[in-house]
């Protein structure tokens, strides 16, 4: 199948173990801050688990979480995979294609179809989207 793939950004791609270090800082943060002898060994090291807990599932969707978003296509289907969600397949005889320079419009039946952003995609990438599925603003049937 050919693919193409979305440049994403730094962030977008590491958004949630980002966020997981926000939480293990915070976590550390009231470890140091909070004082023992005040309130106690127990709630000293209860209140810092607590802002690990987030920390550790961030962590976990971060490196479990496909964090790819592309299109594939050959003769028989086109495969559209969104940034943090499920691929979505359809039959090529089955659907009609509107394809512009910034987006890529699958109708397809039962209201089912899709618009894709073509953003941040290489333009010879595009260029390939256009050569297979016909020129810019073409309907193809």
């Amino acid at each position: 199948m050919t693919r193409i793939d979305k440049n994403l950004s730094f962030f977008k791609k590491n958004y949630w173990v980002i966020l997981g270090f926000v939480w293990l800082a915070l976590a550390i943060g009231m470890f140091f801050t909070t004082d023992a002898v005040e309130v106690g060994w127990n709630r000293n090291f209860l209140i810092p688990a607590l802002y690990l807990l987030p920390a550790i599932l961030y962590f976990i969707t971060g490196y479990t979480q496909e964090t790819t978003e592309y299109i594939e296509w050959n003769d028989e289907k086109i495969v559209v995979k969104p940034y943090g969600r499920k691929k979505k397949e359809y039959q090529r005889s089955e659907l009609s294609l509107t394809i512009s320079n910034n987006h890529l419009l699958i109708k397809a039946p039962s209201a089912s179809g899709t618009m894709v952003e073509l953003n941040n995609y290489d333009p010879a990438d595009i260029a390939r989207l256009h050569k297979n599925f016909g020129s810019p603003e073409m309907i193809m049937q």
